[in-house]
């Protein structure tokens, strides 16, 4: 059997398989991080009083994240049955992502200006930071799935 139109010339063909099934499943365990992370806290001022994703941003993070691993699982067709269209899975998953990493990069942002208006009072906790850092990642590994096959 000859390349597919999506196959590079000389790459064998990944027969049953969904486009970046492999890249997907990690950018599942990138969307489960990002919903572990809205539980930490995404602030902390004073040096102990934190304030947890969940109270504002982070619960959008926090659904963004459990569609995402949904969205990667199924498109990766390692566990269920793939959608017809390999396509429609990491171009969902990437959007999701990105707007993980949008939601986390203005909040940090936010928190920035915060900090040099109170004079180093406020400064940005660790959920805040991995919700940023797995969303980069996500948004990459679901990106590279759409070009890719594994």
């Amino acid at each position: 059997m000859g390349p597919t139109p999506d196959t590079p010339p000389g790459a064998a063909p990944s027969p049953g398989r969904p486009r970046g099934s492999t890249l997907l499943l990690v950018s599942a365990i990138c969307a489960l991080i990002v919903v572990v992370a809205a539980f930490m806290p995404w602030a902390t001022a004073l040096g102990f009083i934190s304030v947890s994703g969940t109270t504002g941003d982070g619960a959008i993070t926090l659904a963004l994240g459990l569609i995402g691993m949904i969205l990667a699982v199924w498109g990766s067709g390692r566990v269920l049955p793939a959608p017809a269209n390999t396509l429609i899975m990491p171009v969902l998953s990437t959007i999701a992502g990105g707007l993980v990493a949008i939601i986390a990069g203005i909040d940090l942002g936010n928190i920035g200006a915060q900090l040099e208006e109170a004079g180093g009072l406020v400064t940005p906790g660790a959920g805040l930071i991995l919700t940023l850092l797995f969303g980069i990642a996500w948004f990459a590994l679901s990106m590279t799935a759409i070009f890719r096959r594994d």
